[in-house]
């Protein structure tokens, strides 16, 4: 399982419209059966912070989540927005039985 976990900042007069796309792609992508979580939350103490948890059933899913038509016109507007690069962090995890 791959679980990736990013946080992004975006000024206030983006923040909303921000949201609204990842939700979107995110809806989206819940209905992947090989997309197994994708969580946006916003950061109490930092709230111009968005942080999204995902985790993928393959590194191969994630990989064609992240060369998707969905993703690729998400990130074309959303990275613009950000007040600077995102943090992005990828662990292949393995569940404990």
């Amino acid at each position: 399982m791959i679980i990736t976990q990013i946080t992004c900042q975006f000024s206030a007069q983006n923040l909303t419209k921000a949201i609204t796309l990842l939700e979107q792609v995110r809806d989206k992508m819940r209905t992947n059966t090989d997309c197994l979580n994708y969580q946006i939350s916003q950061l109490c103490d930092l709230p111009e912070c968005v942080f999204i948890n995902q985790s993928w059933q393959s590194m191969a899913a994630f990989d064609q989540y992240r060369t998707s038509n969905d993703f690729a016109g998400m990130i074309s507007e959303v990275k613009p927005m950000m007040t600077k690069p995102p943090k992005v962090d990828v662990y292949d995890a393995h569940m404990q039985q």
